[in-house]
């Protein structure tokens, strides 16, 4: 590159663009580009210095793998796999068209034929269920019965260069430590085409938590099923081999933790996210809907359509929080806030009229670029608090990107329908994690964290914000690790309670947002907000924060080696044990037994803790 003329932009005016392929047709170098401010996809012919073609893309464009297929311009295509459907776009003319998977939790991870074979594409999947299937990415069709071997989620696949399309040469790696290499020959499209194919016990559990409707049961979320798991397992006998009892009860759909709340009389509500694709005049359009289900102890759901969002309006332009009652407000509420309009609607319950009020404010960026919370006060007051760079910056889309530049929040009193402060809070640069205190009272602190590391909490009584730990307190190897927005906060962030007096703040270090890489987690107090103290191990992540029998706080994390359950007064173990798997969740169920959330399954535990440990906790002999 020395001595040639000035470098010449090839594209101009682009609002976050990212490379996201990069390939030779026909002779010449060819990129994608993915531009997050526009929502747009751009295919450069690099050596002409010309666009090929250009479209508006309304489906995900971070956390996406584009993959270029053909060897001609004219013919070539990008392949991609986007929440459970399969999409081809021609390079040529931008002409867009998916399919859905037979697996949608299979499109983890991807690779395709370079060729296309008599009219068919192929592209080996896997996912979650650890199975790798084969399949034609232009119908969807299952072309070989799947590989099995991997006993937990595969996090990656390779197609080696050996590779045809009569036999592929397959290269997988599971998280149950293993890399196993398959050849699936002759591959055809009336294979595996069995009914019940997929074995729902490979699929790792991401979430599980108790119910008090069913207390002899843990609800468990498997792939995008919750199912209920008897945990009378663990009083059957020693070296009993029988199958411990797994019922899927409800599809939950895009639904984290978050996403949860039991209402007053035992019911389960549900907020979850839909994606589909509809297809007009040939064109498909990524769809979302936001819905509220509410599962009753007998089975019986429930179902209210919230919002719906289609591709001339960002699907990212609005967001929403379920609220769990409190003494003032005892029922389940869900707060939806449309970035764009300014709109701010409240439901009570899924089949209540919806509650309508505006705030003074238009986010730009949708939340690409703003994060929010919503959270019940001990007043019955609902409060919205907003984080995200100034939208009448024109540079406001960079500080997404920024390390030095503060964030501003905003709080807003939906109920009262007024601000709570007029001069916006100083929040820390890149912030994306906000997490309330939601207890049975209401809620007065919302703990705010983001890339950077920094941690500070926001008084709601007060309307002031508290410093707990900035980037400076971090270590130097932690500070700066990238990774992609929209990480689970609880893994960071979670809220303790005490028999007495404030609740305690368990926090980990989110500039890491890496499971690969161990953290340091301190315990604050708001009532000595000046001192923090320590877990005795660095964690992966912060799991699950409760009480033991005489109230005392407790908080399980998982390190290099399992799970830990720790004595927050003290912040002493109080009982560690090795798995074999990553760890994802966990709860306390009653009599102290345990529930674990692995990507192979659920662990069912009952510890054996010591006698001093059995006594200062209150556990019955």
């Amino acid at each position: 590159m020395e001595g040639q003329d000035p470098v010449e932009p090839l594209l101009t005016g682009l609002h976050c663009p990212e490379l996201k392929a990069l390939t030779t047709l026909d002779g010449d170098p060819v990129a994608l580009i993915a531009e997050e401010g526009d929502r747009r996809l751009t295919v450069l012919d690099v050596a002409a210095r010309s666009t090929l073609s250009s479209v508006k893309w309304d489906g995900f464009l971070t956390g996406v793998d584009w993959e270029f297929v053909g060897d001609t311009k004219e013919d070539g295509g990008l392949v991609c796999g986007d929440f459970g459907r399969i999409h081809f776009l021609s390079v040529a003319t931008g002409q867009h068209r998916s399919v859905p998977a037979p697996v949608p939790s299979d499109l983890m991870t991807y690779r395709t034929l370079r060729q296309v074979s008599e009219g068919r594409l192929l592209t080996v999947a896997a996912g979650f269920s650890g199975q790798v299937r084969v399949l034609d990415a232009f119908t969807g069709e299952l072309m070989a019965e799947p590989l099995l071997g991997h006993e937990s989620a595969v996090c990656a696949v390779h197609l080696l260069a050996s590779s045809t399309a009569e036999s592929l040469d397959v290269l997988a790696i599971g998280n149950d430590g293993t890399a196993r290499l398959w050849r699936s020959l002759h591959p055809r499209a009336d294979a595996a085409r069995r009914e019940g194919e997929v074995n729902d016990d490979l699929v790792g559990a991401a979430l599980v938590r108790t119910w008090s409707a069913r207390p002899d049961e843990v609800i468990a979320k498997t792939g995008g099923t919750l199912r209920t798991v008897d945990t009378g397992a663990l009083d059957r006998f020693p070296g009993d081999s029988s199958r411990i009892s797994a019922r899927p009860v409800h599809y939950l759909g895009f639904a984290g933790e978050e996403d949860i709340a039991e209402g007053p009389t035992g019911d389960l509500n549900i907020l979850a996210r839909e994606y589909f694709t509809s297809t007009t005049d040939g064109r498909s359009t990524r769809l979302e809907r936001l819905v509220w289900e509410r599962l009753s102890p007998n089975d019986e759901v429930s179902t209210a359509l919230l919002g719906r969002v289609h591709d001339d309006r960002p699907r990212s332009s609005f967001t929403a929080h379920i609220l769990p009652p409190t003494e003032n407000r005892p029922e389940v509420s869900v707060l939806v806030w449309d970035l764009t309009a300014g709109r701010i609607t409240t439901v009570s319950s899924p089949d209540a009229p919806h509650q309508v009020t505006s705030v003074p404010w238009r986010m730009r960026g949708g939340t690409f670029l703003n994060s929010s919370t919503a959270c019940t006060t001990t007043t019955g007051e609902i409060i919205l608090l907003i984080a995200g760079p100034d939208p009448s910056s024109e540079e406001g889309h960079r500080q997404v990107y920024d390390d030095k530049v503060p964030f501003r929040g905003l709080l807003w009193n939906v109920t009262a329908e007024r601000e709570v402060r007029e001069e916006p809070l100083v929040l820390p640069p890149r912030t994306t994690l906000m997490v309330p205190h939601h207890a049975p009272s209401g809620a007065r602190y919302i703990a705010v964290t983001g890339r950077t590391g920094d941690v500070r909490v926001v008084d709601l009584t007060t309307a002031q914000l508290t410093h707990v730990r900035s980037r400076s307190e971090l270590p130097g190897s932690a500070f700066g690790r990238e990774g992609g927005r929209g990480a689970d906060h609880r893994r960071y962030l979670r809220w303790a309670d005490q028999p007495f007096g404030p609740p305690l703040l368990v926090h980990g270090d989110c500039s890491r947002n890496d499971d690969g890489v161990l953290m340091p987690v301190r315990v604050w107090n708001p009532e000595r907000p000046q001192e923090s103290r320590g877990l005795p191990m660095p964690c992966r992540s912060i799991l699950w924060t409760g009480q033991a029998p005489n109230g005392e706080p407790l908080v399980a994390v998982s390190d290099e080696h399992g799970v830990v359950l720790c004595h927050l007064p003290s912040c002493e173990r109080v009982w560690s044990a090795p798995l074999p798997a990553l760890v994802t969740s966990f709860v306390l169920l009653p009599r102290f037994d345990m529930a674990v959330g692995t990507q192979q399954g659920v662990v069912l535990l009952r510890p054996r803790l010591t006698a001093d440990w059995r006594r200062r906790l209150g556990c019955s002999s």
